[in-house]
This record gives C-alpha cells, structure tokens and sequence, in this order.
C-alpha cells in the first residue's frame, strides 16, 4: 500500500498484529533506510530482539518458563555466534526442545549443546 510516500509493509510473522511503516528514499543507501513502528524509531537489532522474544513462546508452559526470560533477559547480552545458534535452535521442533531442555535427552546436533546449557544455567539462577 502507498500512502502520502510511505509504504506500509504488514509483517504480520515478524510482529504479530503491527504494521511497520518503512519509509524509502531511492537516494539513500540501504543502511540509511529508516524504520519505525507507530511512531517510534527503532533499529533492526531492537527488532529482532522482539522477533526473537515472539518465537520464544512456544505455548508449552514448560518451554515457556525456561526460553522467555532467557530471550528477555539474556540474549540482547549474547555474542553474535550465540544470537545466531538461538535462533537456528528455536527453529527446532517442540518435542525435541522439551526433550533436550529437560535433560531427557540430547540432541544430535553437538552444536546446540552450549546454548542448552545457558537456558538451564540461566534457569537454576532465577529459581
């Protein structure tokens, strides 16, 4: 949709229920590209912790109450590596994250090993 220069682009799986208004001008370069949601300036980092926040509600309480306060509260502090294998992990099925964060198993990916260990160590220290 255009609208007095602006184009109004739904991201309804990044954040659910918002529109992100993304305002474009060709002569500026792509890093240059403002974005803001309802009015407030936020940068893409700001987002994908918010996207990163959404798809950590997995809608199993037990899953829930280990991944949300790890994404809120631990991952913005995470290096780039660690940000990049949290997300590749909650790309993982349920199933498979509530066997492997409940120590019922590991998975066959080694890498997602460390990460696993953080949610649980973050985990024991909020209990």
């Amino acid at each position: 949709m255009r609208a007095s220069g602006m184009v109004v682009v739904p991201m309804a799986q990044l954040l659910p229920r918002q529109t992100l208004n993304i305002s474009l001008s060709l002569a500026l370069a792509p890093a240059q590209v403002s974005y803001s949601i309802f009015s407030q300036r936020i940068n893409m980092s700001e987002i994908n912790v918010q996207r990163i926040y959404w798809h950590s509600r997995r809608g199993m309480l037990e899953l829930d109450l280990l991944l949300m306060p790890f994404a809120r509260e631990v991952f913005p502090s995470l290096s780039e590596a660690e940000q990049l294998l949290y997300q590749d992990f909650l790309e993982q099925e349920d199933q498979d994250l509530f066997v492997w964060l409940m120590e019922r198993g590991q998975p066959a990916q080694a890498r997602f090993t460390p990460i696993i260990e953080q949610i649980l160590a973050h985990s024991r220290k909020v209990d």
